[in-house]
């Protein structure tokens, strides 16, 4: 079995390395510590157990992953209020308004290159 690099793999790797990029740019740029350990409101918590692995077992189960990824941009909107309306000096929601951001335009460039089978 020849191991091919497919336009879905390179799809992935850029968009991770896009991800983690900017936010490591972010967080060096704006002086932030490398990770946040405390959330500021327990929300964030359950949010984070429930809503990304059901995105995660939605992109498995369905056709296309734009729902998935719909579900993930709604998730980092919503931590990005959180973080600014419970925690304002921090600046941190501008890290989860970048991803939100991110997984918006990605889900664009996705659905323009043809990876949403709802069309």
């Amino acid at each position: 079995m020849v191991f091919t690099i497919s336009k879905d793999f390179i799809f992935l790797l850029s968009f991770l390395l896009l991800l983690f990029g900017t936010e490591g740019y972010l967080r060096k740029k704006l002086g932030f510590p490398n990770k946040k350990e405390k959330k500021v409101h327990s929300l964030q918590k359950w949010l984070d157990m429930i809503v990304v692995p059901i995105a995660i077992i939605l992109l498995f189960i369905l056709d296309g992953p734009i729902v998935s990824m719909c579900i993930l941009i709604c998730h980092s909107l919503f931590q990005s209020y959180v973080e600014w309306r419970y925690n304002k000096r921090s600046k941190e929601f501008i890290i989860y308004l970048a991803t939100g951001l991110i997984l918006f335009v990605m889900t664009i460039i996705g659905i323009l290159l043809g990876y949403s089978h709802y069309q």
